[in-house]
C-alpha cells in the first residue's frame, strides 16, 4: 500500500496543501528515468514519517502537461521536492536519499539555534545530520552570539546550529565556533568569532564536503560552485567508496581550493568527452574551471602522485587549458565575424569594442532563418566609417568551440559584451530584428552608437 498521495493538477495540489498543515510534494516527470529510481526512496520517506507519527503528508504530481506548475514552484529539474505550508513553500536542495530528506524535515521542527548540554547530545545530532555547527561562547560574547544566530537563520535548512553549555572541546578555546561532520573528517575551528560575515564564510567553507559523488540532483548546481571542480571518473557506482578513500588525502590537502567529485561514466557518458578525455579511459581525471569554462585533462596515469602534482600546478597557474576550437578563419568572408574558441579572447573580449554575439548550432533552424537579417545588421556597421571600429557583429558555433561564457541557455542566444565592461555581458531578450538589435546595442553598449539615427542623418555623428 502506497503512503504517497497522487495529485492530478495544480488545483488538487492547492486543495491538498490547504487541508494538511505540512506537505512534502514530489514533482516528477514520466520520461525522466531518475524519477523512476527515486519513487521507492520516496515511499520509504513516507513510510518513515507515518511510523514516526509525523504530521507531514507526502504527495506526488506528474509534471507532464500540468500548466502553471513551473511558474508556481520555480523548479529546475526532475524530481524536485517542495515543502509546503499552505501557499508558502521551500525547495529541498539536498541529496535525494532517504536519510538526507528525513534529516532536512527534522531540521524544520528545530529552533534555528539549539542549546546542548553534553557531548552525548552532540553525538546524537551527528548521527542524524551531516553537519553540526556549535558555538562555544561566554556570556559576554554577545556580538558573536548575534552573528551566529543570524547565520543560523539563513542556513538552518542545511546545517544544525547549537550553543553548548558543556565547555569547549579539547584543543579549542572559548569563544569559538566548531563545525562537525558525521563522516571521518577533521573538525574545523574558528577561534574568536566576531561578525556574522566571518562566521558565515567559515561555516560555508567548513561544511563543504571533501569528496562528493556526482549525483543527478547536483549536476546543474555544481557549476555554481565558487571553486574549480576536479572530476575523478569511474566506470561503476561500486568504485565510489574506494575512489573516495584514495582521494581523501588530496581533498584534505586542497580543501576549499578545489572541489573533488567522483563521477560514474555510466551515468554521465558525455562528461569525459566534455572534459577532453577519452570516453573509454577509466579511471581518469580532469579539472574544470566553471568561471571561465576551461578544461584541464590529466594525460598521465591516474595515480595519487600525478593527481597531486596536477592540482598543485593548476592552482599555481602552471597549466594551460585544452580548448576545443575550429580553425581560426584566415579571412572573414562576410559582414558577420566568425569567432572560434581560439579567437574568442581576441575578438569578443576586445576592451575597445561593443561585440554582439550570436551563439548558434549547426542543427538550429531558427539560427539559419535569422542569418540574412543578422547579416543586414552587420552590414550597417561595416559600411559606417565611424561605427565599424567600435561595433562588431559576431557569431560562434557553440557546440564546435569551447567558450568561457557558460551562461548560454538556448539557440540562437544573443549576448552583448560592452566596451570597457566585458565582465558584465548583457543578454538580449527581445524579438530578433535589425531595428531591435541596433537599439539594444545603442542602449547597452559602451560606445552608445545608434546606427539607425546615424543612417537617418547620413552617417553624421
Amino acid at each position: 500500500m502506497s503512503h504517497v498521495h497522487h495529485l492530478d493538477d495544480l488545483k488538487s495540489v492547492d486543495e491538498f496543501c490547504q487541508t494538511h498543515s505540512t506537505v512534502l510534494l514530489s514533482i516528477v516527470h514520466v520520461i525522466v528515468s531518475r524519477c523512476q529510481t527515486f519513487f521507492p526512496i520516496y515511499e520509504e520517506v513516507a513510510e518513515s514519517l507515518l511510523t514516526s507519527r509525523s504530521n507531514i503528508q507526502c504527495a506526488q504530481i506528474q509534471a507532464a502537461n500540468k500548466l502553471g506548475l513551473g511558474a508556481r514552484f520555480h523548479f529546475r529539474a526532475y524530481p524536485t521536492l517542495v515543502l509546503c505550508h499552505g501557499k508558502d513553500f521551500k525547495t529541498y536542495r539536498g541529496l535525494l536519499r532517504k536519510d538526507d530528506i528525513l534529516a532536512f524535515l527534522k531540521r524544520q521542527d528545530m529552533a534555528a539555534v539549539t542549546n546542548i548540554k553534553s557531548s552525548a547530545e552532540l553525538d546524537d545530532l551527528q548521527r542524524v545530520h551531516n553537519t553540526v555547527a556549535v558555538a562555544y561562547l561566554k556570556p559576554e560574547d554577545q556580538a558573536a552570539l548575534q552573528g551566529f544566530t543570524a547565520v543560523a537563520e539563513e542556513m538552518r535548512d542545511d546545517i544544525v546550529f547549537c550553543i553548548s553549555d558543556d565547555g569547549s572541546p579539547e584543543g579549542t578555546s572559548v569563544p569559538s565556533v566548531v563545525v562537525y561532520k558525521n563522516v571521518a573528517e577533521e573538525r574545523s575551528v574558528l577561534p574568536n568569532p566576531s561578525t556574522a560575515e566571518a562566521i558565515r564564510e567559515f561555516i560555508k567553507a567548513a561544511a563543504r564536503p571533501l569528496v562528493t559523488e556526482l549525483l543527478p540532483e547536483l549536476y546543474q548546481d555544481r557549476l555554481q560552485q565558487p571553486l574549480p571542480l576536479g572530476y575523478f571518473f569511474i566506470s561503476s557506482p561500486s568504485q565510489h567508496h574506494q575512489a573516495t578513500t584514495d582521494l581523501l588525502p588530496l581533498a584534505r590537502k586542497y580543501h576549499n581550493l578545489i572541489q573533488l567529485f567522483t563521477a560514474n561514466t555510466a551515468s554521465y557518458p558525455d562528461l569525459p568527452s566534455a572534459m577532453h578525455l577519452p570516453p573509454s579511459q577509466h579511471p581518469s581525471f580532469a579539472i574544470h574551471s566553471p568561471s571561465r569554462n576551461r578544461k584541464y585533462p590529466l594525460t598521465q596515469p591516474t595515480t595519487s602522485t600525478n593527481i597531486d602534482l596536477f592540482i598543485a600546478n593548476f592552482l599555481a597557474g602552471a597549466l594551460k587549458p585544452t580548448i576545443k576550437s575550429e580553425p581560426v578563419p584566415t579571412v572573414q568572408t562576410g559582414p558577420v565575424v566568425e569567432v572560434v574558441g581560439h579567437s574568442y579572447d581576441d575578438v569578443i573580449l576586445d576592451p575597445t569594442k561593443d561585440v554582439l554575439v550570436e551563439y548558434y548550432t549547426q542543427w538550429c533552424g531558427p539560427c539559419k532563418a535569422l542569418l540574412p537579417e543578422y547579416e543586414r545588421l552587420a552590414t550597417l556597421y561595416a559600411k559606417d566609417e565611424k561605427a565599424r571600429d567600435k561595433i562588431v557583429i559576431a557569431k560562434l558555433d557553440y557546440e564546435a568551440n569551447d567558450v568561457p561564457d557558460g551562461d548560454i541557455r538556448g539557440f540562437p542566444w544573443f549576448k552583448l559584451y560592452p566596451a570597457g565592461r566585458k565582465e558584465e555581458p548583457v543578454t538580449y531578450g527581445e524579438k530578433p530584428g535589425v531595428e531591435a538589435w541596433a537599439a539594444f546595442i545603442a542602449r547597452e553598449g559602451g560606445h552608445g552608437v545608434d546606427i539607425l539615427r546615424r543612417q537617418e542623418r547620413g552617417g553624421g555623428a
